[in-house]
């Protein structure tokens, strides 16, 4: 991986999934919700529509990705509003940010869930990387 931080689609045999990296666990979320709306296809009307903050806990890193994935996934699904990270803090088993809001025009592709099957953030001393499958 020669870009310090990113995603790109890998193959599964059901479901979708990506390989994501970035050179701090912040990072590898953000790449995670940019991967995840990649996936599913999302066009946004131009311009912010609000700002919300977020905290979130989780028993270790993995559960944390999971959870604020799928919190994103909720809001977009429900609300259909797209979560832009504006700031995003990771300590411990918490995440605290602020988070844009951007109304979403269309979604290509259901993403039902995030799902913990393969996943393991590991860290090889300059960047983060974990496998991400998602239930289409």
């Amino acid at each position: 991986m020669n870009a310090k931080q990113g995603f790109r689609e890998i193959d599964h045999t059901a479901d979708a999934a990506l390989r994501i990296w970035g050179e701090t666990l912040p990072l590898l979320f953000q790449q995670a919700a940019l991967g995840l709306y990649a996936l599913a296809g999302v066009r946004t009307q131009a311009g912010e529509v609000g700002s919300q903050f977020i905290h979130l806990q989780g028993k270790d890193a993995e559960s944390l990705l999971v959870n604020f994935l799928s919190e994103l996934l909720f809001i977009l699904n429900e609300d259909k509003i797209l979560c832009q990270i504006d700031r995003l803090e990771i300590h411990e088993n918490s995440l605290t940010g602020k988070l844009k809001q951007e109304k979403v025009l269309q979604i290509q592709k259901e993403i039902k869930a995030v799902t913990y099957h393969r996943l393991k953030i590991t860290h090889n001393g300059s960047y983060y990387q974990t496998d991400l499958v998602l239930d289409v």
